[in-house]
């Protein structure tokens, strides 16, 4: 009888292990609408999951997973239960804004060097 628990326990214990292989690939909360959140996350139902999708688009993006604790309701032993589900995503890159001055900068060193690459040829030849 002990032998039996003994290998029902291993048996188990293993299935186990490898269900969590399969686990989901971690959540962006920045862009996952109400239903993934509500279905993805443990503790979190479609009230909390409004509530995130509302904190972030008057707030703002969630920067770290962290953040989620300034929606009402969300606290860290939630966050940490559902930490390995979450992610941010990657950070967006912020456009650059550009100036004449740039542009004309630009436009100047790249006709200098066209002008310099002909005098070059120019001489190459007439060598």
């Amino acid at each position: 009888m002990l032998r039996r628990g003994w290998m029902l326990f291993l048996v188990l214990g293993f299935w186990g292990i490898q269900w969590n292989a399969f686990a989901e690939e971690p959540i962006n909360i920045n862009t996952a609408d109400v239903e993934t959140l509500a279905e993805t996350l443990e503790g979190i139902g479609e009230k909390k999951a409004e509530a995130i999708v509302q904190s972030r688009t008057v707030e703002g993006p969630f920067e770290s997973v962290d953040d989620l604790e300034r929606v009402s309701g969300i606290g860290p032993k939630l966050i940490d239960k559902n930490r390995h589900l979450m992610t941010v995503g990657e950070p967006e890159a912020q456009p650059t804004e550009t100036t004449v001055e740039q542009v004309e900068t630009t436009t100047e060193a790249a006709e200098a060097t066209v002008e310099a690459e002909a005098t070059t040829e120019t001489e190459s030849v007439a060598n």
